[in-house]
């Protein structure tokens, strides 16, 4: 009884295909490169940089609120607001005197520096006539580049600059 032998049955049925073209050669380890997750590393360093932060603003906001606490009795007449720099830009003198210019035009008087990022400033109540007549809002709160903008730019350099690294390992290992 000769018989020849059958060959196994194809995996698809249907007409037989083409073999699939070699892939690239292997590494000596035997499987492919892959990147190493480098996101999923990232997101608990970024957690705690957030947490930071978010501790060390709760910590300013109740540091200035028990730092001179000014006169709230409107018989006193006065009005108080704090202005903040996200970049220190109170350090800079020039930006300094140009922002108490700044706020002179509406009124306010520098009354208690905290740091080269917040100034307590003050005014007349009575100063308050003459808003309407101003070019600017005399109660803003913020002085310079807004924290937004920051936040950005950080966020970008950071992409970037996995970016780069990434690319940089693919050109190694190729």
């Amino acid at each position: 009884k000769d018989q020849q032998p059958q060959p196994p049955p194809a995996p698809f049925p249907g007409p037989p295909h083409a073999p699939l073209p070699p892939g690239p050669p292997l590494p000596p380890g035997g499987r492919p490169y892959q990147p190493p997750p480098s996101f999923p590393a990232v997101v608990p360093a970024l957690l705690v940089v957030a947490l930071a932060v978010w501790a060390l603003k709760r910590q300013r906001e109740q540091e200035e609120e028990e730092m001179t606490a000014p006169t709230t009795d409107p018989a006193a007449g006065f009005e108080y607001k704090i202005v903040r720099s996200a970049t220190a830009a109170f350090k800079r003198p020039d930006k300094f005197r140009a922002m108490l210019d700044e706020e002179a035009r509406a009124g306010w008087e520098l009354f208690e520096v905290f740091d080269h990022c917040r100034v307590r400033l003050r005014r007349s109540v009575a100063c308050r006539e003459r808003d309407a007549e101003l070019s600017q809002d005399p109660y803003r709160t913020r002085f310079g580049t807004p924290e937004g903008k920051i936040a950005l730019w950080i966020v970008l350099g950071i992409l970037v600059g996995i970016a780069v690294f990434v690319g940089l390992m693919l050109l190694l290992v190729k």
